[in-house]
């Protein structure tokens, strides 16, 4: 028994933890050195299944990193790359920090209830939301499912705010509809949702590469998202999705690269990463305009969150079924400019227990 003294039976109260170690490169196109980083994180959770339609989860994240720059000012500056007085590029810090403490009720597969803070669970990709950001709030979720089963319908409305770690006073409340179609071999997916952030005040160094004036945002973030999503169970799977955001609350730019108010992603992989000796490899393509998303929301591993566009490729190997070891590159660069930033990732992936 994992926690005796609480009197739960082994299968009520669940420990398990995620182990990253990351390598990172980011290279630039002028005389500047290579900036380098390794990153530990530990994500330890403990779940408590109090019924079969009730559960409660919380967890916490320690990071710890050291960056090659962190003691070498750059001519003219005075901060490091990644982190600095002026700009957060990314959510990685040397912190400890409560990542997750929700209580979830599901009474039937039509009906979830989810309180607290949790890992958002919309239908979404990095373009919009960082894997490592878990908002504070609540959603429900509703489905309908066919008969036969081939087809499922799911509504889900949300409330999340706060989600950045510091400073961030921000609602955001979220809409969504997904249509699910299975057949034999192959499974369709399609969302459409809407996101309506109500920005009351956010840490001047998360202003990131949205439009700004000062230490504020010149627009409001009400963005449609389009989601289309097909896999198909072949001898070697095949997954291809796009993602594409248009903010209608951006009228306002200012005088620097990549203004606008779109963005778009496309993945394209092969294999999963679900059993020991797996592999998977895929190629991303990324538009996104100055006001596309909200910059301080979206993923960690481009350097530009918007006024940039590229490429990534990545690759996965399940080296045993708890260790997966992945690799990508990233090819970027300001909207419509020459001068590439690229930036590769080696990670190392531990599920303990």
């Amino acid at each position: 028994m994992l926690f005796p003294l609480l009197g739960f039976a082994d299968n009520r109260v669940v420990f398990h933890s995620h182990i990253r170690l990351r390598y990172d490169v980011q290279q630039f196109p002028d005389v500047r050195k290579d900036v380098t980083r390794f990153r530990f994180q530990w994500r330890p959770q403990v779940e408590f299944r109090l019924n079969p339609s009730l559960d409660a989860g919380i967890g916490i994240v320690a990071d710890a990193t050291h960056e090659s720059d962190e003691d070498h000012f750059l001519p003219g500056f005075s901060f490091p790359q990644f982190h600095s007085p002026v700009t957060e590029r990314d959510n990685i810090n040397d912190e400890i920090y409560l990542s997750q403490a929700f209580l979830r009720y599901a009474p039937s597969p039509h009906l979830e209830i989810i309180g607290g803070k949790f890992e958002n669970p919309f239908l979404h990709t990095e373009l919009l939301w960082a894997e490592d950001l878990t908002p504070n709030g609540g959603t429900i979720t509703a489905a309908y499912t066919s008969a036969g089963g081939g087809l499922t319908l799911r509504g889900r409305v949300g409330d999340f705010y706060s989600s950045q770690y510091k400073r961030d006073n921000i609602n955001v409340v979220a809409i969504q509809g997904v249509l699910q179609a299975d057949t034999a071999n192959a499974r369709f997916t399609a969302g459409v949702s809407y996101y309506d952030h109500s920005i009351r005040s956010l840490d001047p160094t998360l202003l990131r590469t949205n439009s700004k004036s000062g230490t504020r945002l010149i627009n409001d973030y009400n963005i449609i998202d389009l989601i289309g999503r097909a896999r198909w169970s072949l001898a070697l799977p095949i997954t291809a999705q796009i993602d594409y955001v248009k903010n209608v609350a951006a009228d306002s730019f200012t005088t620097s690269s990549g203004n606008g108010d779109s963005g778009y992603l496309i993945d394209l992989f092969v294999g999963q990463l679900q059993e020991a000796y797996q592999f998977q490899a895929g190629v991303s393509f990324h538009r996104v305009e100055s006001d596309a998303v909200l910059a301080a929301y979206n993923t960690d591993e481009w350097w530009f969150p918007t006024r940039g566009e590229g490429y990534r490729i990545h690759g996965g190997f399940v080296i045993h079924p708890a260790v997966i070891l992945s690799a990508s590159y990233l090819h970027q660069t300001l909207i419509d400019q020459k001068a590439v930033f690229g930036r590769w990732l080696i990670t190392v992936d531990i599920r303990w227990p």
